[in-house]
């Protein structure tokens, strides 16, 4: 073989040996593909109420049409639908009535959009007859090609359902009188220190942790208190 020939293979083959060495020590989450989710939240009503779960859109990489199918449980009934600012940039119709299976239309004439943040806040009605202590599903999906960008191409979205616990108390309500004010947080006090006393304990489990303690009693005060954000948590019986 010519020498300057050899000379430039072996130049060759130790580039692309080094290219592959380089490849081979990158990140994997420099390889990885981003793919948009849809999430659904999670919230609790007693049997009548109403309950409100966002749907969110995470790491949009850019949406020109998307088709979405909601479908939720018997237990359920959708009374309202509120459009978010996720995807704002796009033409909206919503669907013709609110039923389970129902579909919700995002498109546009050339452009894309990439807000992330809610596209829908469902609300919630359940029904009177709804079994207590039951997770009621809430979920979106679609089909491929439901949803695309800007050159029509087909984009991978991944799906997080979530569910309305069904519960049969009010939560910070801890004597069962349908309401939450002073006497719940005596009452949570002289419990958690051993006064027999009667209480429905997953209502005075304020953070959901399955424990009752000082720090149930400190966000039951600030609740009544009000100025706080306090968010309720549901748990299982401490």
């Amino acid at each position: 073989m010519n020498k300057h020939k050899y000379n430039g293979l072996c130049k060759l083959m130790a580039l692309v040996l080094t290219l592959v060495m380089v490849t081979g020590m990158l990140p994997v989450t420099t390889l990885a593909v981003q793919s948009p989710q849809i999430i659904v939240e999670q919230g609790y009503a007693m049997p009548g109420e109403t309950v409100q779960l966002n749907v969110l859109l995470q790491g949009n990489t850019g949406i020109s049409n998307a088709l979405l199918e909601l479908n939720y449980d018997s237990s359920l009934e959708l009374v309202q639908v509120e459009r978010g600012d996720a995807l704002a940039g796009l033409f909206y119709t919503k669907p013709a009535a609110y039923t389970s299976g129902c579909h919700f239309l995002w498109d546009s004439l050339a452009g894309e959009d990439t807000q992330d943040g809610t596209l829908l806040t469902l609300t919630f009605q359940v029904k009177a007859n709804a079994q207590t202590f039951t997770d009621a599903r809430v979920w979106v999906t679609c089909r491929k090609g439901d949803v695309t960008d800007a050159m029509d191409q087909n984009v991978n979205v991944t799906f997080t359902e979530g569910f309305v616990e069904i519960i049969d108390y009010m939560p910070g309500d801890v004597n069962g009188d349908l309401q939450v004010n002073g006497t719940d947080v005596s009452m949570l006090r002289r419990y958690i220190v051993g006064d027999p006393i009667t209480i429905n304990p997953l209502a005075g489990d304020i953070n959901g942790d399955a424990r009752l303690n000082g720090t149930d009693v400190v966000l039951l005060r600030r609740f009544i208190a009000g100025g706080y954000e306090v968010e309720f948590k549901t748990g299982r019986a401490p």
